[in-house]
């Protein structure tokens, strides 16, 4: 178990305990993620803004959204409109054309700064088998 998976599972448990959602999730869950989670995470919610703006983990909203899906929302049409944004989200994110594009941004970016390096002044550093030779060759010539 990594630790972001962890930090979500205590960010998760703090958002349930805060809406008062944990009676809806079954016990047999709630036990797994209480005995997971990071005890060295310290995470609180800011009253002032609103959940869904709350600074959490990627997979804390992945684990509350499917916490949410399977286990809280009773409406279909609300389950499908969900599921139907975590869709677009993906396609938006893995896009073909976006990742080439964001690709070539970034390449573009990586030979650039590989020609300033390039421009930089280049120390010729001898080797240490030169440095033997040269020193053999001064002792002879004295």
């Amino acid at each position: 178990m990594t630790i972001d998976n962890r930090r979500a599972f205590t960010e998760t448990l703090a958002m349930l305990k805060y809406l008062k959602l944990l009676d809806q999730i079954p016990q047999k869950v709630i036990n797994k993620m209480e005995k997971d989670k990071d005890q060295t995470w310290n995470f609180s919610i800011d009253k002032k803004i609103p959940i869904e703006e709350q600074k959490t983990l990627h997979s804390t909203k992945a684990l509350f959204t499917h916490l949410y899906i399977t286990y809280i929302c009773k409406d279909k049409k609300e389950i499908k409109s969900i599921r139907e944004k975590c869709r677009k989200n993906s396609i938006d994110k893995y896009d073909v054309s976006k990742m080439f594009e964001r690709r070539k941004n970034s390449t573009s970016n990586i030979v650039e700064n590989e020609t300033i390096e390039s421009n930089k002044l280049i120390e010729n550093k001898k080797s240490i088998f030169d440095k033997i030779k040269d020193f053999f060759l001064n002792l002879f010539r004295k």
